[in-house]
């Protein structure tokens, strides 16, 4: 009992194949067995020509006997021919019984590999077939087939074969054998021309119609089925032939699991019988407990030679839960909580709260990744698959003001003292900018330097010489910006108008055994646009990248900048960071008077100052981004509105 094997061969491996049939005997022995058994193919030869060179015509053919491929005409290969057939045979025949030239060239003399040959497979039991067989393994061994971890009762025998195709055919093995054999003049598979009068009918055999193979797609490209429906049915449709044939229905996992979800399917065969164009295949879908979202899988169709697959050949199935399972997300992950996440059923109505965080307010709603308006509480239908996403937006009250004083200052500071007071209590994110030009020469600055404000500044131990002593001007005007709890200020240029020094004096915290403790402005100025290497009154609080001395203090906390002159600084409020960049007038020199500090200056004639200006202020934002901080507020003092429009 020979065990059935498949391999494939190209077409010219297959003309060798019966080349060396036609070859075996001649003369009337030719009747008594000397030629294969053959099915799905047809062939003609020439007893007169040689050896190798007596198979003239080649047909693959359906069981109709019509023709679904040529293969070989006139001796020679079609350039239409299928580039791979599969053959079936017997593991006798493939070993090279008979000396049959299927995996050596002229077993057993010459063992010289065929190429024209591979993919040898075993037949199984099941319908399945094996791995692939390595060539130099006996493939009738017992040995072989335990190397594939198989029995020999695992592997199809020619025998059951017979008796199953016969069954099948003729619905049983008794009424099988009382059929009538098939005349000399029916059976067209193997022709001798010399007997036929040198009558080829290979490819004109009922009526020279080459056979339209059925063709097969699916109904739909995607369906959805509810767990609860038990089965997903998919919709086959046959058009073209419409005799008897059939298609294979395949699925394969994709966030669906076979087993866990539904029942798979490996080349499941959907019979068509004659007329018919519609077939349907149901796959079981496991009704599973608990919320599981949506999952897929997918099926696809294959056939034989004698089949055409047509799109959709592959159809996505979505098994969607009777019950959803939704946990709510803030966009960012961060500004406040929703409530209401939890297991609904589909069509159930569901209410979802965002609450935002202290220094945030809600923006708005994004179910399935759609917007959904602003309404909170939102009260939507729970559907399969369901996503919500509320979004909370950061809160930043600025206040800004003008540091100049004038003789007003007397009144309006305690106003907008408590201006400042009354918007902060307000809002929980509040900054305090100022726009610099902090002080200007003038009666309001004059009377700040009266001695008085010695014991009234500064803290410490005081001689009788702090009666006497002016205190340092300018002093009083930061000390009103601390008390207003300024956050950050720009850096002007009447700040520069009677010299570094006294800005030095006001700005920077100083002691003195005299007249006390100065602790200096509770605050930074923000300029990127200043170079301070030439201004020894300044140099020594500013940050490296001005041409300072005071080390690489750029974006740090404002807390850890009091006092100090830095191009970009950082406050963080409820857990957010604000960044802050500053800018001052490119008219520094000719406005007021520095000593050694100057504008930068990139030496680029092409271009403009506001140009330049701008390029120093994107450089301290991208400093600021790679910190990480994506609120960003500019302070500046470039005297002149239309610069900051433009």
């Amino acid at each position: 009992d020979n065990k059935l094997m498949v391999f494939d061969t190209t077409p010219t491996g297959l003309l060798n194949i019966l080349n060396y049939a036609a070859g075996l005997s001649s003369g009337a022995s030719q009747q008594s067995g000397g030629y294969p058994q053959v099915g799905n193919i047809r062939f003609s030869y020439d007893s007169s020509r040689s050896a190798g060179q007596k198979v003239r015509t080649v047909s693959l053919v359906n069981e109709a006997g019509q023709v679904v491929s040529g293969v070989v005409e006139n001796g020679s290969v079609l350039s239409s021919a299928p580039s791979l057939i599969t053959v079936v045979t017997l593991n006798f025949t493939a070993n090279g019984g008979d000396s049959y030239p299927i995996k050596y060239l002229n077993p057993p003399t010459n063992t010289t590999v065929n190429s024209e040959t591979s993919n040898f497979r075993y037949v199984l039991a099941n319908g399945n077939l094996s791995a692939s067989v390595t060539r130099s393994l006996d493939f009738t061994a017992s040995s072989t087939f335990t190397s594939l971890g198989l029995t020999t009762s695992d592997i199809l025998g020619e025998q059951k074969a017979f008796q199953d195709f016969m069954a099948a055919r003729y619905g049983s093995t008794s009424t099988a054998y009382n059929q009538a054999d098939t005349s000399v003049a029916q059976d067209l598979r193997i022709q001798q021309l010399a007997r036929n009068g040198n009558s080829d009918t290979v490819n004109s055999a009922n009526g020279g119609a080459t056979f339209t193979p059925p063709t097969f797609a699916f109904g739909s490209a995607s369906s959805t089925v509810l767990e609860s429906a038990g089965t997903a049915v998919l919709t086959i449709i046959r058009s073209g032939d419409l005799s008897a044939a059939s298609v294979n229905v395949s699925t394969a996992d994709g966030t669906a699991s076979a087993g866990t979800d539904y029942t798979a399917l490996s080349n499941f065969a959907v019979p068509f019988a004659s007329g018919e164009t519609t077939k349907t295949v149901a796959v079981t879908i496991a009704n599973r407990s608990g919320a599981q979202g949506s999952r897929t899988f997918t099926a696809s169709l294959s056939g034989g030679l004698s089949v055409v697959i047509a799109s959709p050949s592959t159809t996505t199935v979505t098994i969607d839960d009777t019950t959803a399972s939704i946990t709510p997300t803030i966009a960012g992950d961060t500004g406040g909580s929703v409530s209401g996440g939890g297991s609904y059923a589909l069509g159930q109505s569901a209410t979802f709260t965002a609450t935002p965080a202290t220094g945030f307010r809600f923006l708005g709603w994004k179910v399935n990744g759609s917007s959904a308006g602003t309404t909170n509480p939102l009260v939507t239908t729970v559907t399969a698959g369901m996503s919500v996403e509320a979004s909370f937006g950061y809160q930043v009250q600025i206040l800004h003001f003008y540091g100049e004083s004038g003789l007003l200052g007397t009144t309006t500071a305690p106003i907008m003292g408590a201006m400042i007071d009354r918007f902060d209590d307000q809002y929980v994110n509040t900054v305090v900018l100022a726009e610099g030009d902090t002080f200007i020469p003038g009666p309001w600055l004059i009377a700040g330097a009266d001695p008085s404000f010695n014991r009234l500044l500064h803290t410490g131990t005081f001689t009788s010489a702090a009666a006497t002593t002016a205190t340092p001007m300018g002093q009083a005007d930061i000390a009103i910006m601390n008390a207003f709890g300024t956050t950050a200020s720009a850096l002007g240029n009447h700040e520069f108008d009677l010299g570094s020094p006294v800005l030095s004096g006001a700005f920077f915290p100083a002691n003195s055994s005299t007249v006390g403790n100065w602790a200096g402005a509770q605050f930074p100025f923000i300029t990127t646009n200043l170079d301070f290497s030439a201004d020894s009154s300044l140099k020594g609080r500013a940050d490296n990248s001005l041409g300072g001395t005071g080390g690489a203090i750029a974006g740090s906390d404002v807390s850890a900048l009091k006092g100090k002159i830095a191009p970009y600084a950082i406050k963080t409020i409820n857990g957010q960071k604000i960044g802050f960049v500053g800018a001052t007038t490119w008219e520094l020199q000719s406005k007021s008077s520095p000593n050694g500090t100057i504008p930068k200056d990139d030496a680029n004639n092409s271009t403009s100052d506001l140009q330049e200006v701008a390029a120093y202020l994107q450089g301290a934002v991208n400093a600021l981004q790679a910190l990480g901080v994506n609120k960003i507020i500019q302070v500046d003092q470039l005297d002149a509105l239309q610069r900051n429009k433009d």
